[in-house]
């Protein structure tokens, strides 16, 4: 049997306490896009995104995070 859990699902970050530190889709998006493309940067020097555009193709509301990172950077350089 397989169970598909991602890091998007209400029960992927439970704790056993029943506290949950990232209660809404949106605290959970905000935490995967910023440990991607910011966090593991940040410790590792290197960006932990493959750039194979499957989050572009699947966005339900077509967001194109890669132009919105690459936005972000131009910004933060100026």
């Amino acid at each position: 049997m397989r169970t598909w859990d991602n890091c998007q699902f209400p029960e992927f970050t439970m704790h056993t306490s029943g506290h949950n530190p990232r209660e809404t889709t949106g605290a959970r998006l905000r935490q995967r896009i910023c440990h991607k493309l910011l966090y593991f940067v940040e410790n590792h020097n290197i960006q932990q995104c493959t750039g194979c555009g499957r989050c572009i193709t699947h966005c339900p509301v077509g967001i194109d995070i890669v132009r919105i990172a690459n936005v972000m950077e131009e910004a933060a350089g100026q």
